[in-house]
């Protein structure tokens, strides 16, 4: 009974790009006792797994931000590491591929896997792995199956032609707690973390106007106070049939997420999250590159500009005051509403 740890810490969408490949794991060799190293932020999303997986908490965020207090370098720290240390482990597998996490991994006690030099997100992370795995990089330009590709070949199991499976669908099916509130047919997803992931407001404007002329209910989820404004004033636009949640947690988000027909959002982790649930998504893409970290598996639609300039890669752009819908990068400025709609029709008929 082999005794696997996986780090993969952060963000939201890189621990869910992991969960397919947890899943073949699980399937090829279920009676491993798997131990998952993770952002405490994110600690649920693998106990949602089929796979019965043990969490390992990280802090290093918190840490970070609450850097002066004595405590976390005398208890909190020095805690952790005796935790990671307190097994030997038959294979760590570092799937994020940073200094960081090559640290924690070689921290650990057990056998080091990454991937190599070229496919690492930090080339010198690889220097604390003893076993470096290469996958063809034109074949697994995608987050998820270069992340499958890569279990297989640590686990020497056959490389699945499946289609990919988060294995959390069925936790929520199965655990059909009553949501915070009854569920809408389409969820807003209108928060991003970078000022150029975000689609025009007034699209979003248009777009609610559009729904509810058809009679569709929408729901739009903050997490911070411009995110709740922005909700509001979308909301505004069809006081009957647009409703702003309220704090909710990640679990309560994914309930809804579940219930609704379709989403509607730019590239966010919560993005990631509907697409692992198979929820119909409808992605709209900027500066990010969809076929390299976009939203993965059944029922999902990408919507991108043919700018020349896109994917940039970079939080900000210098042509966002080009564009006549405010301060937006033009590569989502062409992607107009009307578009989002034709897209989403064949959801909200189903």
């Amino acid at each position: 009974m082999p005794k696997i740890l996986i780090i993969k810490t952060s963000s939201l969408g890189e621990v869910i790009h992991t969960l397919p490949a947890l899943t073949d794991l699980h399937k090829n060799c279920p009676n491993a006792e798997i131990t998952w190293l993770v952002e405490e932020a994110f600690q649920e999303i693998p106990l949602w797994h089929t796979a019965q997986v043990r969490v390992l908490p990280l802090s290093v965020r918190r840490w970070v931000r609450k850097w002066r207090r004595l405590s976390i370098w005398r208890k909190e720290v020095p805690q952790f590491f005796r935790s990671l240390r307190a097994d030997n482990y038959d294979y760590i597998v570092d799937a994020q591929g940073l200094i960081k996490t090559g640290v924690i991994a070689r921290s650990a006690r057990g056998p080091r896997y990454g991937f190599t030099k070229e496919q690492v997100r930090e080339p010198l992370a690889r220097f604390f792995y003893q076993h470096k795995i290469q996958v063809p990089p034109e074949d697994y330009v995608h987050a998820v199956p270069r992340t499958r590709a890569m279990f297989s070949s640590i686990f020497k199991y056959p490389l699945p032609i499946s289609t990919a499976d988060a294995g959390i669908r069925e936790y929520f099916m199965q655990n059909s707690a009553s949501p915070v509130m009854y569920p809408a047919e389409v969820l807003l997803l209108h928060g991003a973390s970078w000022p150029n992931k975000h689609w025009p407001e007034i699209y979003w404007h248009e777009l609610a106007k559009s729904l509810a002329a058809q009679h569709v209910t929408f729901q739009l989820p903050w997490g911070n106070a411009t995110e709740r404004a922005r909700a509001e004033r979308i909301a505004a636009c069809a006081p009957d049939y647009g409703q702003v949640l309220p704090r909710t947690s990640l679990m309560e988000l994914a309930q809804l997420l579940i219930a609704a027909k379709a989403v509607v959002t730019v590239d966010s982790g919560l993005a990631h999250l509907a697409a692992a649930l198979k929820v119909p998504t409808i992605a709209l893409y900027g500066p990010t590159a969809a076929e390299r970290t976009g939203t993965y598996g059944v029922n999902q639609h990408h919507l991108h500009s043919a700018l020349p300039c896109v994917p940039c890669l970079q939080d900000s752009c210098r042509y966002a005051n080009t564009v006549d819908v405010g301060h937006f990068p033009p590569c989502l400025a062409e992607i107009k509403p009307q578009q989002v709609l034709q897209a989403l029709r064949p959801w909200l008929m189903s």
